[in-house]
């Protein structure tokens, strides 16, 4: 199979690109052309842009058409798992009613213990609404955006997401190393203002 290396953008991920580009997203991560990226990435889902995965090129795939007619096709679009975890600080957000609007239909469904949410959306959807009912507070989650926690660019994203928002520090000193200080201190942390892996662990739940 010939390969090609495919320069990974913002919101790109491993499933979406597989629907663009027409292939078998399992066996192109697997792949040995991708062992380093495999190595470096837990998950083909969350990738950083820059990063370097190699994919299938396929010659452009072609369809009967018959003249002075209607033609049909039909085409499947694969569904991506979204999963979020709900906290007010460190307290989850367990047994929250929600619903999702922007998908292919509506999505109702409840937290659990933990305060995890997990629902489908095709791959053709960049952004969807979710909202709380008891509370009805509304967020857009924007669907592959998220940076591996490995990344600088992932740890500000998930600091702003818990509400440690670094642009709001810019007079005082290092923003991200104030931001990252604040969060170690508030949930129990070494604070020393590094990401260090306990610190980026300690996001990703």
């Amino acid at each position: 199979m010939t390969m090609r290396p495919y320069v990974v953008r913002q919101g790109d991920y491993l499933t979406g690109l597989a629907d663009r580009h027409g292939f078998d997203p399992k066996q192109v991560w697997e792949d040995q052309r991708n062992a380093e990226l495999r190595a470096e990435r837990p998950s083909p889902e969350v990738l950083a842009p820059g990063d370097i995965v190699f994919l299938p090129e396929h010659p452009p795939r072609e369809h009967k058409i018959n003249e002075k007619t209607t033609n049909r096709y039909r085409a499947q679009v694969r569904m991506v798992t979204v999963v979020l975890t709900l906290r007010e600080g460190e307290r989850p957000l367990a047994s929250k009613h929600f619903t999702v609007e922007g998908a292919s239909r509506r999505i109702e469904g409840t937290s659990d213990g933990n305060g995890r949410i997990s629902f489908q959306v095709p791959t053709t959807v960049n952004e969807v609404q979710l909202t709380l009912l008891e509370s009805g507070n509304s967020y857009p989650v924007r669907v592959g955006h998220l940076d591996p926690a490995d990344e600088l660019s992932g740890v500000r994203q998930r600091l702003a997401h818990l509400g440690y928002r670094s642009e709001q520090l810019s007079n005082a000193g290092d923003p991200l190393r104030i931001a990252i200080a604040n969060y170690q201190r508030d949930h129990g942390l070494p604070v020393t203002g590094e990401a260090d892996q306990a610190t980026r662990e300690c996001m990703s739940r």
